[in-house]
């Protein structure tokens, strides 16, 4: 697949109408991926770091920013239709907050963990935006912190949360949210801790590819099978990478961006496909 114009570590991916958006971290630059190839859309109205991002009701929403330690989060909701390629504003969050997961679940935009590590209340932190009400409400609060660094794809009218961890340590843990009883359920524990791993959705198992445990970036994709709670092997990555955006669209699991300290500008705009278990 054609590299990335620009990129980096964990930028905003959404699928939207069948088309793969992804906005850099830090940037106002935003791209489409259409027929094979990256093509500029409308400037998204403002660069921060770290935004979450997820396709809700035809639209893109793109939420919040920030660097963890730093206090220069942001609650900013911006929003993105295709058919005007232009941006206009929407509700922003309760709570400022950026290195956050957004996914759009059961016909709401949640937008869960945050970015500092003496905030701890942030970490475990999810609220919903509703599209009809235009306004954010708090939901159950994740299980633990280390929701951060973790796997996370939206299936089964939930949100899986897949290994994971904080400050440079590895989570084995996965869970998940069921939107309609607003609570978490753990599920069988991983083979191998994993720190910075994407997440995605293939022929209904839940996937974490790459990432980084005990100083090495990683090949490896662990599959979660939800219908017999297990665990098994992928297979591996044509490249090692880490803290990159995953995506799902026509029955393939996609890898955006990333880091890697041997390849840095190469991992920033990587892009790779898994269509095949």
């Amino acid at each position: 697949l054609p590299t990335l114009p620009a990129g980096g570590a964990w930028p905003a991916v959404a699928v939207l109408d069948g088309v793969i958006h992804v906005i850099p971290s830090n940037s106002t630059a935003h791209f489409a991926l259409v027929e094979g190839a990256w093509v500029d859309r409308s400037p998204n109205p403002q660069a921060a770091h770290y935004r979450g991002a997820a396709a809700l009701e035809g639209v893109l929403h793109l939420v919040g920013g920030g660097s963890p330690g730093a206090m220069d989060s942001i609650a900013d909701h911006h929003v993105y239709d295709p058919v005007a390629d232009s941006w206009s504003t929407a509700e922003p969050m309760a709570t400022p907050r950026g290195y956050l997961v957004v996914e759009a679940v059961g016909g709401d935009l949640f937008a869960m963990s945050g970015p500092h590590v003496s905030e701890q209340e942030l970490h475990i932190l999810s609220e919903a935006w509703d599209p009809v009400s235009d306004s954010w409400s708090r939901k159950a609060d994740l299980p633990d912190r280390w929701m951060l660094y973790s796997a996370n794809a939206a299936s089964d009218g939930g949100l899986y949360r897949l290994l994971g961890g904080i400050s440079g340590a590895a989570d084995a843990r996965a869970w998940h949210y069921s939107h309609a009883s607003d609570s978490w359920t753990q599920l069988a524990t991983a083979p191998r801790a994993t720190h910075g791993a994407a997440g995605a959705v293939l022929d209904g198992k839940v996937l974490a590819m790459g990432g980084y445990r005990d100083g090495l970036y990683l090949t490896e994709v662990q599959v979660y099978d939800p219908q017999s709670d297990s665990w098994s092997e992928g297979p591996e990555l044509p490249r090692k990478i880490a803290y990159s955006s995953g995506a799902s669209l026509d029955g393939c699991a996609f890898v955006i961006g990333g880091h890697d300290s041997v390849d840095e500008a190469g991992a920033a705009i990587a892009v790779m496909r898994l269509c095949e278990l």
